[in-house]
């Protein structure tokens, strides 16, 4: 049996009410990063497969769970057209 995680990216200046202009490179807040290591931490299998888009915000939610995991297999997605 698989199991399937799908995980938000952490918080992000948009959704801190920041300006942003660009979607693709919105980058996360200092508390975003705080999250992303916190999720990253919190995961103690050893992923088959990591998946994230293009965005920004989602590499960088990622980074410290493949800094945890540096072998695992990723895949990167297009980001989705607004």
């Amino acid at each position: 049996m698989k199991n399937v995680w799908f995980i938000r990216h952490a918080e992000s200046e948009a959704n801190a009410g920041l300006p942003t202009s660009e979607p693709d490179l919105i980058a996360l807040t200092p508390k975003g990063h705080e999250q992303a290591e916190i999720l990253a931490n919190s995961i103690n299998v050893i992923p088959d497969l990591v998946i994230w888009s293009s965005y920004l915000r989602a590499q960088q939610t990622a980074r410290p769970l493949l800094e945890k995991y540096p072998d695992v297999p990723t895949l990167v997605i297009s980001g989705v057209p607004g």
